[in-house]
């Protein structure tokens, strides 16, 4: 029996071991090892700094930049909600007695209320008939047959509200009765619904915004609903780059931007109106480049002294394709297959590289690899 545990726990130890071993692996020697973590590591058995799929390349550099944006539709609108309070009420006030009637209702959203209105049919009415919200008497005076509608004042509103409907005191004589016969009861509220203002984010290239000419911003915008005359304002990275009226017409513009309101990476886009239903359409951003631009990538990179650095290029051509420069250093991309192997570990820095590519002809680079080893 000692022997048996002594072997167990000797068995349970070198699992152990081994386990905390293979935590312990690099990413590509578990890859070797097990399988696993094999996503970064690459033929050389290193890690992969750079992957990236290119597609395909032309050889005119581009002398402009569009950034393009979703088509946008600001409002602000009336959103109706009608209840029914009552289907049928009936008021009295005599020397013999009296009845009113209390309605009750509650609301949310207060502060995008716009109107309150009290609607009903008139059946039958005699006297003065009377309306009490919360305690504040908003309406009294006679009645005939017909749709009545009465103006609920939003600042007597509150989350939970009382309606008070009464007739007035007929008088002292006993055959004298003041009555109110009312029909369909309903309260409808319209509420204020608004998108008023719409944001969109886009990147500039470091490369972009070091070449950037000139900038302009364009787009149609056309409204809805025929309103009155409504205020438009565009920001660009928060700095406001248009203030002006927004008539109800199709309007195509094209404004200049001044190019150092953006930035080297993300940049925002906004627009804001103060009334009206508007939708802004066919949004660019040109980008006007004094210097053509390449695809450019960078990359970082740990060095030690006996670190190696290896790029591959996988494409669907073959011949003399184009010039590779990294850190400023020119490569030819040449060779007689589709792949393309290079050391280049003498071009490459610790921390920081760029590597543009510059096409000489059309072609399609299905995979670029940078890898340390």
């Amino acid at each position: 029996m000692n022997r048996r545990a002594t072997t167990s726990g000797l068995v349970l130890t070198l699992a152990f071991l081994l386990l905390v071993y293979v935590i312990l692996l690099a990413p590509c020697e578990k890859c070797d090892l097990i399988g696993v973590g094999c996503d970064s590591c690459s033929n050389y058995g290193g890690e992969v700094i750079l992957s990236e799929s290119f597609g395909i390349l032309l050889p005119e550099a581009e002398d402009s930049s569009i950034h393009e944006f979703m088509n946008t539709n600001l409002f602000f609108k009336s959103s109706p909600e009608i209840r029914v309070l009552s289907n049928q009420i009936l008021l009295k006030n005599s020397l013999f007695g009296k009845k009113d009637q209390t309605l009750n209702f509650n609301l949310v959203d207060l502060d995008n209320i716009e109107r309150s209105l009290l609607s009903f049919a008139v059946i039958d009415s005699k006297g003065i008939f009377k309306v009490k919200l919360n305690d504040h008497e908003i309406y009294a005076s006679e009645l005939t047959q017909g749709i009545k509608v009465v103006v609920l004042p939003v600042d007597y509103l509150q989350e939970e509200n009382e309606l008070k409907l009464s007739v007035d005191f007929s008088g002292i004589s006993f055959w004298s009765k003041n009555n109110c016969e009312l029909m369909d009861i309903s309260l409808k509220n319209e509420y204020e619904v608004v998108y008023s203002g719409d944001v969109s984010e886009f990147e500039v290239s470091f490369l972009e915004k070091e070449s950037i000419s000139s900038s302009s911003l364009s787009f149609a915008s056309y409204c809805n609903v025929a309103e009155d005359v409504n205020i438009l304002k565009i920001y660009l990275n928060n700095e406001n780059i248009l203030f002006e009226n927004l008539p109800c017409s199709l309007q195509n513009r094209v404004i200049e931007i001044d190019s150092s309101l953006l930035n080297a990476g993300i940049n925002s886009l906004k627009f804001t109106i103060d009334g009206g239903d508007y939708s802004f359409n066919n949004i660019k951003l040109i980008n006007r480049l004094d210097i053509p631009t390449f695809p450019t990538r960078d990359f970082n990179i740990n060095l030690v002294d006996s670190s190696i650095v290896y790029m591959d290029v996988a494409s669907n051509e073959v011949g003399h394709l184009a010039e590779i420069y990294i850190n400023n250093v020119k490569i030819d991309l040449e060779s007689e297959t589709n792949i393309f192997n290079l050391d280049i570990t003498e071009y490459v820095f610790d921390g920081d590289n760029t590597i543009k590519i510059i096409p000489l002809v059309i072609f399609d680079i299905e995979t670029l690899k940078i890898t340390l080893i």
